[in-house]
């Protein structure tokens, strides 16, 4: 790399291109530059005509950092199709907020295995003095994923992830919808069904 930025004026400073370049050489698996990428998310909540309630920087296969706007569902409707947008060397995903709400039956419970709707991570959750352990591995392949900082939080179980064959780093947020479905809602929706 001919000059890495140290300030975010030096960013500024640099061609379209240069960015680029400069982002395409972080490993942002490692979190390399991700002060200047929440330094734009930052930027682009204040110069926004939406109203930005959240932002969340987000890691694209291939290790590309992503500025998450979460907006209203309202202000959604006019955001432009994901990955379409960039501000200031970075692409932009607008993510509408959502309350949801939890599912209200005392007998349910998120203890079991679970698997991704489209059939990739599997999940068990085990109940312990702590609340829930949390095993992951890729569906058909049993490589296990790394789980890290379970929390048990009311109905939710909060845990993040890291994809041992991508090296992807998620954050995940279950919740009961049913008794036999969850939502993992923090990254992503996703939607989970329960192995039978």
């Amino acid at each position: 790399m001919k000059h890495t930025p140290k300030t975010y004026d030096e960013w500024l400073a640099l061609s379209s291109e240069e960015r680029h370049c400069v982002h395409m050489e972080w490993d942002t698996y490692a979190r390399d530059g991700i002060a200047f990428a929440y330094t734009a998310a930052a930027r682009l909540a204040f110069t926004s005509s939406r109203k930005v309630l959240n932002v969340e920087i987000g890691t694209y296969h291939g290790g590309e950092y992503l500025l998450h706007m979460i907006v209203s569902p309202e202000d959604f409707k006019d955001c432009p199709p994901m990955l379409q947008d960039s501000f200031e060397g970075f692409r932009v995903v607008c993510i509408p907020s959502s309350h949801p709400q939890p599912f209200e039956r005392s007998d349910a419970t998120l203890e079991g295995s679970w698997v991704s709707e489209d059939g990739y991570y599997e999940f068990d959750f085990q109940a312990n003095d702590a609340g829930l352990s949390v095993v992951g591995r890729i569906a058909g392949n049993d490589s296990t994923l790394l789980v890290e900082h379970s929390a048990l939080n009311g109905q939710y179980l909060l845990f993040s992830m890291i994809d041992p064959q991508s090296g992807s780093y998620t954050r995940h947020s279950f919740r009961l919808t049913s008794p036999n479905s969850a939502e993992d809602d923090l990254t992503k929706a996703c939607i989970f069904r329960r192995k039978s």
